[in-house]
């Protein structure tokens, strides 16, 4: 997310921030910041496909955080992305990434991938909590520096985006927003959270800018989730700095050459120059696509805050019906499950228990996730049907750690039954889950498996050194992605 490389050099001086002690505000939140960087707080189990019960706990120690500071939070989350799909370049490298990150993880290499119901389950927690938050029709970033200035409060985020917007009351980075150690209050004023607010005044004055309004060409030049350096390289290779720049010097030299001009369109008609004449059209299109990118949105959220709708003129000329904007604003209704003490103190029992083979399952870890895309395409379809089903409330629903657990316990066990005897519930809830699946396969299937079993395990040794082969050419295989979102959890037998 946002300007390549703007987030480090903007780090590299404190000047740019003031300390600020956040209590008795309100406050704009960046949903999709807030929950990759609670998802990585949350000491979640990613090999094994996240832990939401260990996630919604942090996402409620936040809040209750907040509340605690009498902030008022207000959660802004992404939604579409447009019909002119301007990012999906950058869309397809985030998911080689998360390709390359998950097959680290299969192999035992470090490193964290946001488990794929980290959304749904954060969405869960808000509507538990009661902490309002809206869906946007498309990107959010305009739509929450748009509220943010209107209400004027500070935005939290972890987007160096909002590093360019010009913000009435500052930008707060969740890398320096310590939530965790709030403060006792002093005299009449209460607890807070001590963070650094980011302001582009300091940012501009330290590079010779007499405003902002030059800083959205210099994100669109610099590389964002829309432009591509690359078509620029013909301006940036004739263009020289100073080699005192250092560290960040593209970033640096581009900022000091751009203070020369007083106006954005002044500035991008020189930069033009530099490239050649079939290519100045396609690119001033496309730049200022960009910084127009930068421009708080108009769109009243605090509208539908109020009173549970508002307009969006992205949303009208996409020409959907009004139910359906509703429906989008508002992703709904979760099913709590019934409470089982007993049941509940066993998974416990499972999940904390030493198990005599600790390695990890490659092919149940594939499964779970199978799993897990499953239960996330039904609840896409359910939302998009105007959910006639309550969702499952996936705090308590998955659990990766347990259920790697459980999974080996079962394959230890004599008879299933017996995990479940304390429980009447659970035994019954299996006796349904049973049948179901007997119903909807040969009365012979379970025998076949069974006599299969042994011949499998001759393949997969005979093929080991195969399948070694093909795992490391996994990254040569991402574009199946786009295709199948399931190529690459294929395990051959």
């Amino acid at each position: 997310m946002g300007v390549a490389g703007l987030t480090g050099l903007v780090e590299e001086r404190g000047a740019f921030f003031t300390e600020l002690r956040v209590r008795d505000t309100r406050l704009v939140i960046d949903g999709s910041s807030l929950y990759h960087r609670l998802c990585f707080a949350s000491a979640a189990d990613f090999r094994r496909g996240g832990d939401y019960g260990l996630f919604s706990a942090a996402v409620g120690d936040f809040f209750g955080s907040l509340r605690a500071c009498r902030v008022s939070a207000f959660v802004v989350l992404d939604g579409g992305r447009g019909a002119d799909d301007r990012k999906l370049p950058t869309l397809r490298g985030r998911a080689g990434e998360r390709l390359r990150a998950a097959h680290g993880l299969s192999r035992g290499e470090g490193g964290g991938l946001v488990p794929l119901l980290t959304r749904e389950a954060f969405v869960q927690a808000l509507g538990r909590l009661g902490v309002p938050f809206v869906q946007c029709f498309a990107e959010a970033d305009r739509e929450i520096a748009g509220l943010a200035n209107r209400w004027g409060c500070p935005v939290l985020s972890l987007d160096s985006d909002f590093c360019v917007f010009d913000l009435a009351a500052g930008y707060c980075p969740l890398s320096h927003f310590q939530w965790r150690s709030v403060r006792p209050g002093d005299g009449a004023q209460g607890p807070y959270v001590p963070a650094r607010c980011f302001w582009v005044e300091k940012f501009c004055r330290h590079f010779s800018h007499p405003n902002s309004s030059l800083l959205p060409l210099f994100a669109a030049m610099s590389g964002n989730d829309y432009v591509d350096t690359a078509a620029l390289e013909a301006f940036f290779g004739k263009v020289r700095w100073p080699r005192r720049e250092g560290k960040h010097g593209r970033l640096r030299g581009l900022l000091r050459w751009l203070a020369q001009f007083s106006e954005p369109s002044e500035a991008l008609d020189h930069v033009l120059t530099y490239l050649k004449k079939h290519q100045r059209q396609e690119m001033r299109a496309l730049l200022c696509a960009s910084m127009e990118d930068y421009t708080p949105s108009d769109v009243k959220l605090e509208d539908f805050f109020q009173n549970g709708r508002y307009e969006c003129e992205a949303a009208r000329k996409a020409g959907l019906p009004q139910w359906v904007l509703d429906a989008l604003a508002k992703d709904p209704t979760v099913l709590r499950a019934e409470d089982d003490s007993i049941a509940y103190n066993e998974f416990l029992k499972w999940k904390e228990k030493k198990l005599q083979n600790e390695d990890f399952d490659l092919d149940a870890a594939h499964s779970f996730c199978q799993w897990q895309c499953s239960l996330q395409m039904a609840l896409h379809l359910n939302q998009l049907l105007g959910t006639p089903l309550s969702e499952p409330d996936l705090s308590s629903l998955y659990t990766g750690t347990l259920v790697h657990r459980l999974y080996q316990e079962l394959k230890s066990t004599p008879s299933v039954e017996n995990l479940f005897s304390l429980s009447p519930k659970m035994t019954q809830l299996y006796q349904v889950l049973l049948n179901t699946v007997e119903s909807a396969v040969s009365p012979d299937f379970f025998q076949k498996m069974t006599k299969t079993k042994s011949e499998s395990c001759k393949k997969k040794k005979a093929s080991s050194k195969k399948k070694k082969a093909i795992r490391c050419a996994i990254p040569e295989t991402q574009h199946l992605c786009s295709v199948n979102r399931f190529a690459s959890l294929g395990v051959d037998e």
